[in-house]
């Protein structure tokens, strides 16, 4: 059975992304330890560019407004700010802006898609679950907001 994740739209999706242009993506988790992993995983990825990371929301919502950006990879309980406030924060000062939390409890999942994220990745499902989440949020839509 596939990897099971909440999304903003419904469904899960796995058809390749029509845009050839690869997804700039920001990372932000307080551990640096998982930062370096994740940039790892996701530049060994077609499609992938890992544009910026952050440690805190301060440091989020500071480099959302700086960097060219098309999607934000960030952990649900990022130090500095409770996430249903970095969720709409983000919405705010910039829409199109595509948005996976990454988290460890499960049951976060639907809390974070009802407040604003296009998906959630739990940290225990792997590799292979993250990638398929962002190829599902990738897949939905052609890329929007563009800097």
């Amino acid at each position: 059975m596939g990897a099971r994740c909440w999304t903003r739209g419904g469904g899960e999706r796995t058809s390749p992304a029509s845009d050839p242009r690869p997804l700039r993506v920001v990372l932000a988790d307080d551990q640096r330890e998982v930062r370096a992993a994740l940039r790892l995983l996701l530049e060994q990825e077609e499609g992938l560019d890992v544009v910026a990371e952050a440690a805190s929301v301060p440091d989020l919502l500071d480099l959302v407004t700086v960097t060219p950006c098309d999607l934000v990879l960030f952990d649900w309980e990022l130090s500095g700010g409770p996430a249903r406030l970095l969720v709409s924060a983000l919405r705010a000062s910039r829409p199109g802006l595509r948005l996976v939390a990454l988290g460890s409890q499960p049951e976060d999942s639907a809390t974070a898609v009802r407040l604003g994220a296009d998906a959630y990745a739990s940290k225990a499902g792997g590799a292979a679950e993250l990638l398929h989440v962002l190829t599902g949020v990738r897949s939905r839509t052609s890329l929007c907001g563009r800097m």
